[in-house]
Formats: C-alpha cells, structure tokens, sequence
C-alpha cells in the first residue's frame, strides 16, 4: 500500500542514509582499526631519537651525572619521565600470601559485625 514514493520526503532520505550505512559496514571479523592503538607517542618518539645518538648520549649523561650532584628536583623529574616514555614504568611485583576472594557483600557483613561489636563494648543500642 504504501510504497516509498508515497513516503514522506525525509523518511526516504533517513532509509537512503542507512542503505548507504550497511554498504560502508565492517563486515564480520574485520577491526575498525587493524593496526591497534599505536605503541608510542610522538614525544616518545623524540626522546628515542634524541637518546639514540651516541654525541648527544655523551652529553646526556654529563648532564644527568651534573644533576644528580645538584639535586634539583626538575631534573630527577625530567630524567623520570624520559626513562618511563622511553623504557616503559618500572613494575615493582607485589606478593600476597593467603586468599582475596572477599566480595562486597561479605566485606559489608563482616564490618557491620564489627560496628554490632563496638556498640556492645561502648553500651550503645540497648
């Protein structure tokens, strides 16, 4: 009965826009972006082509044996940041011994527990 001649001018124009949108779709098992997020950033770039320079490492490390003796905090801070960019954070392991599965709920119960306790022990709550 209705056909899209009889349609309303900005209805066609809405079903050409999605036709339009299935053609242009990823199609099953294709990415959005097939190379992933990149790995650096431009800075990062830069601090590896500047330390990368055997004239400019010997400067570098003049420069950061200066600092050390000054103890000036800028430079720790600048020296920090161009090892964190450059050779990634430092991971410092955490060991646990024992069990963690607590989930909400039990951590909730066990402090009311502990809030029942105390109003015994002060006498409040009668």
């Amino acid at each position: 009965m209705n056909s899209d001649s009889d349609a309303p001018q900005s209805r066609r124009k809405t079903g050409d826009l999605v036709e339009a949108g299935r053609r242009t779709r990823f199609q099953a098992g294709q990415s959005g972006n097939p190379g992933g997020r990149p790995r650096k950033k431009p800075i990062t770039d830069l601090y590896d082509q500047i330390l990368s320079d055997p004239k400019v490492m010997a400067d570098v490390r003049k420069a950061i044996i200066r600092m050390l003796k000054s103890g000036r905090m800028v430079g720790m801070l600048l020296l920090k940041e161009m090892a964190e960019r450059v050779e990634g954070k430092i991971v410092q392991p955490v060991e646990m011994n024992g069990e963690l599965t607590l989930t909400l709920s039990e951590r909730m119960r066990k402090a009311r527990e502990r809030v029942g306790e105390m109003k015994l022990v002060v006498g409040g709550d009668q």
